[in-house]
């Protein structure tokens, strides 16, 4: 008889301050597993919204899809009380999908510069986690098919 594994989530905050005045902040939620490095970098795909206390960021004239904060930049990531992550950055680059959206995100090159900020390892080049197991799987199922028929040769 199996029993049903439990899943917990964590609830995590991110807040960004420009100038010690909170400007953006989100909710998000992981597994509950994944180390701060792997939740600095759902910044990319994770929207971060406006505080509801501060007015709309003026975007680029040139590229309304672009803003940028000046000065110095602190974003943190935090679970309940205690805080995961930290970085404080000399200006960041935001960018959103839609010129009406107030949803903004990081691009790739701020999430790599604010982690290693925050003094979290940078993130390693080439097959992902999730591309090393599906490799591992396919190996394991090369390797079986071949002994297999390996096995079915000799028999016969």
């Amino acid at each position: 008889m199996f029993c049903p594994s439990a899943w917990a989530a964590r609830l995590l905050q991110v807040h960004v301050y420009a100038s010690d005045t909170l400007v953006l902040r989100s909710s998000n939620d992981d597994r509950g597993t994944e180390d701060a490095a792997t939740v600095w970098r759902s910044l990319q795909q994770a929207p971060i919204m406006l505080d509801e206390d501060f007015p709309s960021f003026t975007a680029d004239s040139i590229d309304p899809l672009r803003t940028s904060l000046d000065g110095d930049v602190r974003l943190t990531i935090s679970h309940v009380n205690r805080i995961l992550a930290e970085a404080t950055v000399s200006g960041l680059t935001l960018i959103r999908n839609d010129a009406q959206d107030e949803r903004w995100f990081l691009p790739l090159k701020e999430v790599e510069r604010t982690a290693a900020a925050a003094g979290l390892p940078l993130k390693p080049e080439g097959i992902g986690a999730e591309g090393v197991g599906l490799l591992s799987v396919l190996v394991l199922g090369v390797f079986l098919c071949v002994g297999l028929g390996w096995a079915v040769w000799r028999r016969g």
